[in-house]
């Protein structure tokens, strides 16, 4: 079995007010208590931590959760992957920080720890799903890589958008053809997302 990582992502909602009391018990009750929920501009939004093997099964789990605790409330999409610095990552991993220059400079390992996804003046920052996924003392556990994930899973989610406000089954084709093409979701994703027309046939 892979060992359990923790995940920190963002889903950006639409529909009833998450924050409400009333609203917040649901959430809590559903099993979204390791997530804060609040507005930004307007716009409703999560922020999860949340334990799982997979990347996939973390942002799985989540949706579900949400969307089936509060009646109306609807996943838009994935945020952006939280950027750290190397002293964070050493601060979450439990390492030293010259641990961690080690691996990202190839003096440690096997030379392929993630390359940082920016820079802020000379700082690099790095995406945590990736290093997280990498740390996992299991093979990879994903087929895909974590960057990936997020874009396919922000795919699914506004194909879904799409085929509830378009007549006819062309997204829902195109969908389906998708999840015939990947192997990121099982069948219970797909038939959480677009019902059960949309599993693929392996």
């Amino acid at each position: 079995m892979s060992a359990r990582q923790t995940y920190a992502f963002q889903l950006i909602l639409a529909g009833p007010d998450p924050s409400e009391p009333a609203q917040l018990e649901r959430l809590f009750e559903a099993g979204c208590g390791d997530a804060t929920f609040g507005a930004c501009d307007g716009v409703y939004i999560a922020d999860f931590d949340r334990a799982a093997p997979t990347y996939s099964e973390a942002l799985r789990s989540a949706i579900a959760a949400v969307e089936q605790a509060v009646p109306g409330l609807r996943v838009l999409r994935v945020a952006p992957e939280e950027l750290v610095s190397a002293s964070e990552i050493a601060a979450r991993t439990g390492r030293s920080r010259e641990s961690v220059r080690q691996l990202f400079e190839g003096a440690r390992g096997n030379g392929d720890f993630p390359r940082p996804a920016t820079w802020v003046g000379s700082m690099r920052l790095w995406n945590w799903t990736e290093v997280a996924a990498w740390f996992d003392a299991e093979p990879r556990a994903e087929a895909m890589a974590p960057c990936d994930v997020q874009e396919v899973t922000n795919a699914l989610l506004k194909l879904r958008s799409i085929c509830e406000r378009t007549e006819g089954n062309a997204p829902t084709a195109i969908a389906r053809k998708i999840l015939a093409l990947t192997d990121f979701h099982d069948r219970n994703w797909a038939t959480e997302t677009f019902g059960s027309s949309t599993t693929p046939t392996r």
